[in-house]
């Protein structure tokens, strides 16, 4: 019963734990991976940290002598077509790559359809059209008293403001409870889209 250890399993689905003992091997291991996660065994590849360095092969050491641990948390990433990103289909294996065609031109294959990662094509509405294309700063007059440059220079007293400036929005009467939808978008890119 000792021998029994829990390794998580961190994929861009969620991570999920896997019982194992310490006396498996990588391959039983990563038929366990494959099972749980709905994958064909060729399908994806397991590493021992995220940015895709120690890769457990599927050989026959056991899981003690590849340093896993009880508690260890290993990062599945997907190869072939069923990833969205580039950089996981680049650093795919030539094995993994080659088997995924004889996968999905087998007889079941309206079951093994690959999963899209894609975001729907959305129809934004014409205001945010609009305002998408405003600069959306808050414009200020010269003023008289408190500006000491000519009429085309600007200074603090009267350089335009962001949309979502703290001190502007609460020193108006009423102030403003909450900012626009607009304003906090540009606050949370820093301007740039």
């Amino acid at each position: 019963m000792a021998d029994n250890i829990i390794i998580r399993v961190q994929s861009p689905d969620g991570m999920k734990k896997i019982l194992s003992t310490k006396r498996e091997t990588a391959a039983a291991f990563l038929k366990k991976v494959a099972k749980e996660f709905g994958f064909n065994s060729n399908g994806f590849s397991v590493y021992l940290n995220r940015n895709k360095t120690g890769e457990i092969l599927s050989q026959n050491k056991t899981l003690s002598l590849l340093k896993i641990k009880h508690g260890d948390m290993l990062f599945l990433f997907p190869s072939g077509s069923s990833t969205s990103s580039g950089e996981v289909m680049d650093t795919a294996t030539p094995h993994t790559s080659s088997s995924l065609p004889s996968v999905s031109s087998s007889s079941s294959s309206s079951s093994m359809i690959p999963r899209s990662f894609s975001a729907p094509q959305v129809q934004e509405d014409e205001i945010d059209q609009y305002l998408a294309k405003q600069d959306g700063k808050i414009y200020r007059n010269r003023d008289s008293q408190l500006c000491r440059h000519g009429a085309l220079g600007k200074c603090v007293h009267c350089v335009p403001l962001e949309p979502f400036d703290e001190d502007y929005l609460n020193h108006l009467d009423p102030p403003v409870k909450h900012m626009s939808f607009h304003a906090y978008l540009r606050k949370l890119t820093g301007g740039a889209d």
